[in-house]
């Protein structure tokens, strides 16, 4: 026996809601940003920085700002370290550079970003995804060395959904 059109539609939207209403499930792919540091006028430009991760799988770096390292690997098994650090002063970033150079890596994520350190997800035994480190920011004054060593949490991460690395813009292709 079937059911009318108007009975119908109530199945459908209850079935929308029943999936629309499940949690993120993991592991996820996402494009990493740098993202709220505090560059300004007294300390302008990214010099360098240092970040180790957790429950975090690194597949790619997806962007290298010119005249800039970055290395990207694994200390053991699901530990891993995200270094990057220009040759010289010539390449730091400043706030627009940093946000133009878009993500730098694509990484998967084993499950939801805990925002105070490492700690392992009560439901399934994965470890939550974790990121702390440092980022050295270079003074206005170039004659100063009194560089600026600030910390890197969850909170300087930007990321977006994402399948895979987006193209390098034309002016990037040499």
């Amino acid at each position: 026996m079937g059911h009318s059109k108007p009975m119908r539609r109530v199945f459908a939207l209850a079935a929308l809601l029943l999936t629309a209403a499940k949690p993120v499930e993991h592991p996820r792919t996402y494009l990493l940003s740098l993202t709220g540091l505090p560059l300004g006028e007294h300390y302008p430009r990214l010099k360098s920085f240092e970040m180790e991760t957790y429950g975090v799988d690194i597949a790619a770096v997806c962007r290298i700002p010119e005249d800039w390292s970055i290395l990207a690997g694994y200390k053991y098994s699901i530990a891993g370290d995200i270094n990057g650090g220009a040759a010289h002063g010539a390449g730091w970033l400043n706030r627009k550079q940093l946000a133009k150079e878009g993500p730098l890596l694509l990484v998967t994520l084993h499950g939801p970003v805990e925002r105070h350190g490492p700690t392992f997800s009560k439901s399934n035994g994965l470890p939550i995804a974790t990121f702390a480190g440092k980022a050295e920011i270079e003074p206005s004054n170039e004659n100063s060395d009194d560089d600026q060593i600030i910390p890197l949490t969850a909170a300087n991460i930007r990321l977006t959904p994402a399948r895979a690395c987006p193209p390098l813009p034309a002016s990037r292709l040499r």
